[in-house]
């Protein structure tokens, strides 16, 4: 008996020197030439490179239309047709808690204009200082430039591109307004100099609000603008989150939108010009 019990105490603390030694170095290639019995240091592996994220499968996204027709920007909705809606409801960052909106386009020989219409229980204003960081705050943002048609997916962004934030202002109905453009890279955007010439004023309703706006085609730089005229563009509403100076959420009217999409114009709308 004692014999299986001396036994039994060897494998034990035998087991236990085992586990205090450390994990065995990777496998690598067994030496050819050494002769030494040391033992080799255990080697720490290659930190690993991220790969670079690549891009989604590009995909048709259903084209939406701007009416012909003038809106005066003061709020009044009387001339505008109600007839044609575009959905913002795509859910592309964060958590939008139930926010979604809804666009009319309507566009003459000087601008483009829009109606948006927000769901949003809880208001949550811009505080950015800088113009180009107004997407931090409650409020409608569109990406709109030339047409799409015939880019490929990893086709840049074009010098006319431009990114139109209109965020709501918690002094005023009077909309704070930026724009921001490609950088020299043309692989992401940056604000802008001081854009004149864009109108936008909000309404308070009892389920969100409302921003009417204006954007000349002097500022977009866009030209050709005739009925049947097809241009990229993406519709977006921006919910700030609890903290201030940061984003909470982005829903828009194209599933292909991401911050990761957004500089690749293929993979925007297609906004056409109806007569």
């Amino acid at each position: 008996m004692a014999g299986v019990v001396a036994v039994i105490v060897l494998i034990l603390g035998g087991l236990y020197w085992l586990g205090q030694q450390p994990d065995p170095p990777p496998p690598g290639p067994t030496p050819t030439n050494s002769t030494s019995s040391a033992t080799t240091p255990p080697t720490t592996p290659p930190a690993t490179t991220p790969a670079t994220p690549t891009l989604p499968p590009l995909r048709a996204v259903e084209p939406f239309s701007a009416l012909r027709g003038t809106a005066v920007i003061d709020g009044d909705t009387g001339d505008w047709p109600w007839s044609t809606f575009v959905d913002s409801e795509q859910v592309v960052f964060g958590d939008a808690g139930g926010v979604i909106g809804r666009t009319q386009l309507m566009w003459d020989d000087e601008a483009l204009y829009f109606y948006t219409e927000v769901t949003d229980d809880h208001l949550a204003y811009s505080t950015a200082a800088k113009r180009g960081q107004l997407w931090q705050g409650d409020g409608f943002t569109l990406e709109l430039g030339p047409s799409v048609d015939g880019l490929s997916g990893t086709s840049k962004l074009r010098p006319v591109d431009g990114h139109y934030l209109f965020a709501l202002n918690e002094r005023s109905n009077e909309v704070r307004t930026g724009v921001n453009r490609p950088t020299s890279r043309r692989n992401t955007f940056e604000a802008g100099p001081a854009t004149p010439g864009l109108e936008a004023v909000s309404t308070l309703t009892p389920t969100g609000y409302t921003i009417e706006g204006k954007i000349p085609w002097k500022v977009t730089g866009l030209n050709r603008i005739t009925a049947g005229a097809r241009l990229g563009a993406n519709l977006n509403i921006s919910d700030r989150a609890a903290t201030p100076g940061r984003l909470g959420a982005l829903i828009s009217s194209n599933p292909q939108r991401s911050a990761a999409t957004q500089p690749f114009p293929a993979y925007w709308q297609t906004l056409i010009l109806q007569g």
